[in-house]
């Protein structure tokens, strides 16, 4: 006897074969069964920050930097996945950018602030050659010591940095022009999120209060983030409406390629082209369009030169003068004492 029980639930199928008394009245005899099971799962569907049925044919994927795998679920079943901030991770980040600052902060203010020694002057080759290598290289360094001391470009950057740090983030504007002050972000300033400014004699250094930060990332970490890394529009076009919407470490970036490109217009690029294209691909364009890849030293090299070369020929044309008069001058000598021998031969024969 045949007896063929198919449940449909989700594509779910039994087929069972056999002898159905023995089946039902539990019976010693052999019972022929044949049980198929297929089971065909469905797509997952994921709802994601706003974006609807994102959807996985694998029980194994990865959204948005989250490693999900798919155990199993109830048929049409809905599961909602929390994901908690990382503190102490956000923290470290941000912590270790306030380090690095504080160390770029340290060795420019030392810069501008070296002591210079007038009596070291740049060694020729002649009076290299009458020293050894140490004493070249001791000599070198006393010299170049305080080269940047009170530098207008480096001073200019520190100063750009310090005030980019201590402006809000906000935007007074609307699509209308009209002041509305919409904020971009659950903060406005550093100091909200506890990070402040040192003493004086730390010049700009930053400081960490460290519970404070930890409890801004715990409370708003999109807020934290809006702060320090907020982009503008890319539509927005005036200077500084765009400044107003850029966050703080996005500021102390563009202020960084800005002092840049300021010592690059004086200096020139040296050995470092390849380095500034890695901080940013079009850092040298300014400077090839605008300068002609001729920094102001290498122009003002150049007319220390012209000057040079005027004062030379100014100099061989005073000589040649000089030379002329004084030739002028021999040759009168001589008609005079010709003159004179003369007029004493005549005055001997009188």
């Amino acid at each position: 006897m045949f007896l063929s029980t198919t449940k449909t639930g989700k594509d779910a199928k039994i087929d069972i074969t056999g002898d159905t008394q023995n089946l039902f009245t539990g019976a010693s005899s052999v019972l022929k069964t044949n049980i198929t099971t297929t089971l065909t799962g469905e797509d997952a569907k994921i709802d994601f920050d706003g974006a609807k049925d994102i959807t996985y044919s694998s029980n194994q994927f990865t959204i948005n930097g989250i490693n999900i795998d798919l155990k199993s679920a109830d048929l049409g079943a809905e599961y909602t996945v929390k994901v908690d901030t990382d503190v102490n991770g956000v923290f470290d980040k941000i912590k270790g950018f306030v380090d690095k600052y504080n160390e770029v902060i340290d060795k420019l203010n030392k810069k501008t602030s070296e002591k210079t020694y007038r009596d070291y002057k740049p060694l020729s080759d002649e009076e290299k050659q009458a020293m050894d290598e140490d004493t070249i290289k001791l000599w070198e360094e006393k010299a170049k010591s305080g080269l940047l001391r009170n530098n207008e470009h480096v001073n200019r950057l520190l100063g750009n940095i310090r005030g980019g740090l201590y402006e809000s983030v906000y935007s007074d504007y609307s699509d209308d022009g009209v002041n509305n002050d919409t904020k971009l972000s659950g903060f406005s300033f550093l100091a909200e999120i506890g990070i402040t400014t040192g003493t004086y004699q730390e010049k700009g250094k930053l400081q960490i209060d460290e519970d404070k930060l930890k409890e801004a990332i715990t409370n708003d970490v999109d807020g934290v983030m809006d702060l320090l890394f907020k982009t503008p529009d890319s539509t927005i076009t005036d200077d500084t409406e765009k400044r107003a919407e850029t966050g703080l470490i996005n500021r102390v970036y563009d202020d960084i390629i800005d002092g840049m490109k300021s010592i690059i217009d004086k200096s020139g690029t040296g050995d470092n082209a390849s380095l500034y294209r890695q901080v940013k691909s079009t850092i040298l364009v300014d400077f090839v369009t605008k300068s002609g890849s001729i920094s102001l030293l290498d122009k003002d090299v150049v007319n220390i030169e012209k000057q040079i070369s005027r004062e030379n020929s100014r100099l061989t044309s005073v000589e040649n003068r000089y030379w002329r008069q004084f030739t002028a001058m021999e040759k009168a000598m001589s008609q005079m004492n010709s003159q004179s021998s003369w007029l004493m031969s005549q005055m001997g024969g009188m």
